[in-house]
């Protein structure tokens, strides 16, 4: 917030990891994960990594669907000044 990502505050209120936010679309005063993504990066069970966009997820409230047995392993956001 300090750098002016005011978009970006909310996540200082919310304990845990990257992937456990994305997965649960998480959030704190008002704003949401998800809100924030551009694409995210996956691993499924065979080691394969794949990357997709935001909107090849059905995002709710501390809810994502479409994982189709992938895992998270990173994200990119992106923050406005």
């Amino acid at each position: 917030m300090k750098a002016g990502f005011e978009n970006g505050a909310f996540f200082a209120g919310i304990p845990g990891t990257v992937g456990g936010a994305l997965a649960m679309n998480a959030g704190a005063f008002g704003g949401e994960t998800w809100r924030q993504v551009q694409c995210v990066e996956m691993m499924d069970r065979q080691g394969q990594i794949f990357q997709r966009t935001a909107n090849e997820f059905k995002i709710a409230y501390r809810q994502v669907d479409g994982l189709n047995g992938q895992y998270f392993i990173a994200g990119i956001f992106i923050l406005s000044r």
